[in-house]
């Protein structure tokens, strides 16, 4: 999701072939967030940036960051 809103928008149906689950299904609280606030534009097969919110593209994309997130670009340091 953070990388897709980077690149201005989210192809639904590559999210579930990738994921396995609809987006909107994964994330049910952040896309209304970032809809309430017209940052985004909810299509049939895409989300995709408000088209005069494109500079709010680190916004829209945080929205989505969690300690989950963080844990999978930690580096996998073996001490021995």
């Amino acid at each position: 999701m953070i990388y897709a809103f980077f690149m201005g928008k989210l192809d639904r149906k590559i999210y579930f072939d990738k994921c396995g689950a609809d987006a909107q299904q994964d994330f049910p609280v952040e896309p209304g967030s970032l809809l309430q606030n017209d940052l985004i534009v909810i299509r049939d097969n895409e989300i995709s940036l408000a088209r005069k919110d494109r500079k709010y593209t680190d916004l829209a994309g945080s929205i989505f960051w969690s300690e989950h997130v963080a844990s999978m670009y930690s580096p996998n340091i073996i001490i021995r």
